[in-house]
């Protein structure tokens, strides 16, 4: 009993860090990845349509009546040029990875600059809403996978394999290697369920949260692609390891550890002998009896000196 307490103990602890080794490598490799970032906003065209979004945002503030809205806006299209923003937007990507990584402050978008050399170059637009750094405040709903993601590390690593050996030489011991196959089996269901539970996020996201502005909808639609692809990453190895838990618990279903019982000395049997019957004696024929054959008599000795006299016996007299 208490062998079959420790491996479950150690199989429960060894699945929780098992899973969030792999969240936290997952979120490593996506949302709190600068490079997979950048990627993701390079193939989304997300320099376009924020180049496209800010300049129709700006344009709505003109103040010269003379000059329609969207010519303000055309010509604020060469100021704010996508690589122009993509340039502050990977000074942006870099407070982020900070921000994740460590404590620092809430990442920003600061475009305040080119709305200056906008009005320098005669465009009569109103600045204040971009006249200091945007704080990009979405940002904040990630910051929970930080602290995940630090979970990571030797000591996790030397803990799992420790773990580990210690769930498989029981198995060993016990000769039941059902636990190993409930391991695979409990961290694919999680991984499975946590995968597809974030492929649903987008949807309540779009349903709870409205993106007001270029940057928020930028972020937001960010925020939409990341969470897909980050409950894929965990759904793929999450079925993998399901199916392989389900097929290793198939192959296990008839094993059973050897059960070791104390030998019980037999009750003494007080109770009567059973009698034995035993098959009764024939009778034997009965032989007659050979007749008497006469002999002579034998003469008698004399006695020895000194000895008493005889007595005398009665003489037979043969027929």
């Amino acid at each position: 009993m208490l062998l079959k307490f420790l491996s479950r103990l150690m199989a429960s602890l060894l699945t929780t860090l098992l899973f969030a080794t792999v969240v936290s490598v997952t979120a490593n490799q996506t949302i709190l990845n600068t490079t997979y970032i950048e990627n993701k906003l390079q193939s989304q065209n997300a320099y376009d349509r924020l180049s496209d979004a800010l300049s129709d945002e700006i344009s709505k503030n003109s103040n010269d009546p003379t000059v329609s809205q969207t010519a303000v806006a055309a010509q604020l299209k060469n100021i704010l040029t996508p690589a122009v923003l993509q340039q502050k937007i990977d000074v942006t990507l870099k407070q982020l990875h900070d921000y994740f990584h460590g404590n620092g402050a809430v990442p920003t978008l600061d475009v305040s600059d080119l709305v200056q050399a906008a009005q320098q170059a005669g465009l009569q637009v109103d600045g204040n809403k971009f006249s200091k750094p945007v704080e990009l405040t979405a940002a904040t709903k990630f910051k929970k996978v930080s602290g995940t993601a630090k979970v990571v590390g030797i000591g996790t690593i030397a803990a799992e394999v420790a773990l580990f050996l210690g769930v498989l030489a029981i198995a060993i011991k016990r000769r039941d290697y059902r636990p190993l196959a409930n391991i695979v089996f409990t961290l694919g269901t999680m991984l499975t369920l946590a995968g597809a539970t974030l492929l649903f996020v987008p949807q309540l996201l779009n349903k709870v949260y409205t993106a007001k502005g270029p940057f928020a909808s930028l972020v937001h639609d960010l925020a939409i692609v990341t969470v897909r692809d980050f409950g894929l990453r965990l759904l793929i190895p999450g079925a993998t390891a399901l199916l392989l838990g389900v097929l290793a618990k198939y192959a296990l279903r008839k094993q059973r550890p050897p059960t070791y019982r104390a030998a019980v000395p037999r009750p003494k049997d007080t109770s009567s002998p059973t009698p034995v019957l035993t098959e009764p004696s024939r009778p034997q024929p009965v032989v007659p009896a050979a007749p008497a054959i006469p002999t002579s008599p034998t003469p008698p000795t004399a006695p020895a000196p000194g000895a008493p006299p005889r007595p005398k016996q009665p003489r037979k007299i043969q027929l």
